[in-house]
């Protein structure tokens, strides 16, 4: 649109961007300052969360910025609602009004809006929307409670099912552990009786081999003493062989010396011999008898152990058919409890399913139900929507110089409305978009009259409060005027107030950062608003600053105020022109005729249609055609 930003606004932002602004020279000192006291106050970074509500500081700002506009009229901050844009202010106000009577039990929570209206659709969908919502609760209620009962039965399966494989898989462990056990006990007592068994044998054998052992040293003690008794025999036998012979040499020795000498000499040669030739018979007959004695104990042995091979492998062949068996019947046992446990399981299977069944098909009528109820409501909404349940507008009247809001017109639009619904909010523009109209005192005064004897809830869009430049007009807020009417209306009519940094001097469009304030508002949906504009549209940290920026301008005496004030009144100089300029180029144009504007940015042009034109766009398709 070619609107310059103001110089103020965005030195402040930009500090609060890039602190080290702040030790420039290139900044006035009152911009340092406020930036330095923004960054305090959002914990010293433009991109840090803000609170859930928004900064205390700005809500407090506001309310300070609201007290001085409207000459010390009192506000509270917590009354405050930051919002992201005045478009999203209010749209969750009405959501919340909406929905205060939908709680209230009332079906006829419907909006007279202003005509002309510059984007009548967007509203008209947002009450088709509430309305749906409004009939829709109790539907929705009937949906959480089936999803809740659909949650339930989903929870109760997985829990069934949880418990099934819980309860199979324990049961499982334990016949793994009863195998497991049997397996051990079975190869324990396998080992038992190999290691009793081969103690067994290994006593036999021992045994066996101390008998041999005694046997043999017996025989052994035999065979010595025989040797020895031979050999005592042997020796005496030549002993006294010797001594016959000494004797008889002595005899002889007498007689025949020389003789005898030489054929004892002969003779003992002789029977030298004869003494070797029977010592060695006699060895040789002992060393035969003991050569054959150890062949006997050797054949002995073998036999023996041959004996003893016998009878272990035929003990083994015995033991091994034992443990085949004990295999066997315990192979058997085990397939027999495999058998038991796959038909229990399958019982339980079979069991899981047909409970299953059954609870898909309690579903499936509930749902089948809900389907029913689901179309008859349907059916309710389509009537209520042919009933006209939708936005009521009401026309500005023309008064030749400038639009104006006629109370009579109100009065119209509620009264026709009685036949099919009950009014509820009163949606009011100052200045007005897109007339360009700037509501007087009287004027005010007459519409909030108006909404306390009709129980109508005011919600004024008043986010062109600054860029009021008609002659002779200043603008005056609805929440100034109803509390200088005093406490019949003040303490009684509801009101909520539109204001943003998007329009004005500002003219930060993309900071998307405006408030709403609630002037009595019911306690019971002022214990929601907290929650529900916190959950739907706190604007970010940046957008909040430069709202409170702009609220606050530069004052008397401070290096920023001239450069302030010189935007300021150029913008509503350009502002003047620009329209006197639209409704004078309008108004050469025959059949156009443009009412002047006192405020905003737009111009609403009559065109006037002459009759003929009229007569023949009310002639029907068919007959056009025809003519054609």
């Amino acid at each position: 649109m070619g609107t310059k930003p103001v110089t103020f606004i965005r030195q402040v932002m930009a500090a609060c961007f890039y602190p080290e602004l702040l030790q420039s020279d290139r900044l006035p000192r009152d911009v340092k300052f406020r930036a330095q006291e923004l960054l305090q106050q959002c914990g010293g970074s433009v991109g840090v969360y803000s609170d859930t509500f928004g900064l205390e500081y700005v809500q407090h700002n506001v309310a300070r910025f609201i007290e001085e506009r409207d000459g010390g009229v009192p506000c509270d901050p917590q009354n405050i609602y930051l919002t992201a844009g005045s478009q999203k202010a209010g749209q969750l106000s009405l959501k919340l009004l909406v929905l205060n009577l939908t709680l209230t039990l009332s079906l006829s929570a419907l909006v007279e809006s202003p005509g002309p209206n510059p984007n009548p659709n967007p509203l008209s969908q947002l009450l088709l929307k509430l309305l749906i919502l409004t009939l829709t609760l109790t539907l929705f209620q009937l949906l959480l409670k089936l999803l809740v009962l659909t949650l339930t039965l989903t929870l109760f399966q997985l829990l069934l099912k949880l418990l099934v494989l819980t309860l199979t898989l324990t049961l499982f462990q334990l016949l793994l552990k009863l195998l497991v056990l049997t397996l051990t006990l079975t190869l324990f007592q396998l080992l038992l009786k190999l290691l009793v068994l081969t103690l067994t044998l290994t006593l036999f054998q021992l045994l066996l081999k101390l008998l041999i052992l005694t046997l043999t040293l017996t025989l052994f003690q035999l065979l010595l003493k025989l040797l020895v008794l031979t050999l005592t025999l042997t020796l005496f036998q030549l002993l006294l062989k010797l001594l016959v012979l000494t004797l008889t040499l002595t005899l002889f020795q007498l007689l025949l010396k020389l003789l005898v000498l030489t054929l004892t000499l002969t003779l003992f040669q002789l029977l030298l011999k004869l003494l070797v030739l029977t010592l060695t018979l006699t060895l040789f007959q002992l060393l035969l008898k003991l050569l054959v004695l150890t062949l006997t104990l050797t054949l002995f042995q073998l036999l023996l152990k041959l004996l003893v091979l016998t009878l272990t492998l035929t003990l083994f062949q015995l033991l091994l058919k034992l443990l085949v068996l004990t295999l066997t019947l315990t192979l058997f046992q085990l397939l027999l409890k495999l058998l038991v446990l796959t038909l229990t399981l399958t019982l339980f299977q079979l069991l899981l399913k047909l409970l299953t069944l059954t609870l898909t098909l309690t579903l499936f009528q509930l749902l089948l139900k809900l389907l029913v109820l689901t179309l008859s409501l349907f059916q309710l909404l389509l009537k209520l929507l042919e009933a006209g349940g939708v936005r009521l507008p009401y026309f500005l009247a023309d008064q030749g110089v400038c639009w104006e809001l006629d109370v009579q017109e109100l009065q119209r639009v509620v009264q026709s409305a009685r036949g099919h619904c009950t009014p509820s909010v009163l949606y009011i523009n100052n200045p007005g978009i897109p007339t360009g109209h700037v509501q007087s005192r009287q004027s005010i005064e007459e519409v909030i009259r108006f909404a306390a004897s009709e129980g109508l809830y005011l919600l004024v869009d008043e986010v062109y409060q600054d860029s009021v430049f008609g002659q002779g007009r200043a603008f005056l807020s609805y929440k100034k005027v109803l509390y200088e009417m005093g406490p019949e209306f003040s303490s009684r009519v509801e009101l909520a107030a539109i204001h943003s940094a998007s329009k004005g001097v500002a003219g930060e469009c993309g900071s998307r950062c405006g408030f709403i304030e609630f002037v009595n508002l019911d306690p019971q949906v002022k214990s929601l608003s907290a929650s529900y504009f916190s959950a739907n549209s706190v604007p970010p940290t940046s957008g909040q600053l430069v709202l409170v920026t702009a609220l606050h301008s530069p004052r008397a005496g401070e290096p920023s105020y001239y450069t302030w004030t010189q935007e300021s009144q150029s913008h509503l100089s350009s502002l003047s022109r620009n329209a006197a300029l639209v409704v004078e180029s309008l108004d050469r144009i025959p059949g156009i005729r443009v009412l002047s504007p006192q405020g905003g940015f737009f111009c609403f042009p009559r065109i006037h249609i002459p009759p003929l034109v009229v007569h023949e766009a009310e002639v029907p398709q068919k007959e056009i055609e025809e003519k054609c």
